[in-house]
């Protein structure tokens, strides 16, 4: 057998090797994760550290319910000269960056949707070029974040398989989700950051975006 066909067969041997061992992995990271969750979907409680009271574990706890259309819009793109001003809208200045203070410590936590808007914030960031560079570092952290986020909501709405096939410009309304109602939220950390400033005599400042 010639060597460069040695050779061949030796690299094709080695990446099934390696296929099958990642195969094995990722197959074992599944079982490790889906074993460590065990009722904790919706806990009612978390204790966060022994300085601070039992706090709860979602905030606000009472959400409620809205409707959003998925659609394809112009807006939120990438490149377009108006994409960053659309984008930091997302993350204007009245949110405090999702963070809220409780317990009779005050301590301070930022709600979930903030840490996910985010993540989806540098990876804009990083494909136009804008933004604080010394932030990229975080797209590691942030694809395996969002991808576990993405697991824990598990939406099961089913949705067109063909949607590369439409035309968009024609017919560009899609599926109608039951959300969780996100106004709720933004208003429920606004009224939280004004009620720590009137607790607090000396405050330390608006929080900063992340990105």
């Amino acid at each position: 057998m010639p060597a460069s066909s040695t050779r061949q067969s030796t690299v094709a041997v080695l990446a099934l090797l390696v296929l099958s061992v990642a195969v094995s992995i990722a197959s074992m990271s599944r079982r490790t994760e889906v074993v460590r969750s065990p009722d904790l979907l919706q806990p009612d409680a978390v204790q966060y550290g022994a300085m601070d009271a039992y706090l709860l574990a979602h905030f606000p706890e009472d959400v409620g319910c809205a409707e959003m259309t998925f659609e394809e819009t112009s807006h939120y793109d990438v490149n377009r000269p108006e994409s960053h001003a659309e984008w930091t809208m997302l993350w204007p200045v009245w949110s405090h960056a999702g963070f809220v203070r409780l317990g009779p410590e005050q301590r301070k936590l930022q709600v979930a949707m903030y840490h996910q808007l985010h993540c989806v914030h540098v990876f804009v960031n990083a494909l136009s070029g804008t933004g604080n560079r010394e932030r990229f570092g975080h797209i590691s952290h942030c694809f395996d974040y969002l991808r576990r986020t993405f697991l824990c909501a598990a939406d099961t709405t089913l949705e067109p398989y063909d949607f590369l096939e439409r035309e968009f410009d024609k017919h560009p309304v899609g599926i109608t989700r039951q959300c969780r109602d996100w106004s709720v939220v933004i208003g429920a950390i606004e009224d939280n950051y004004y009620a720590w400033r009137n607790l607090s005599s000396v405050a330390d400042g608006a929080d900063e975006p992340l990105s």
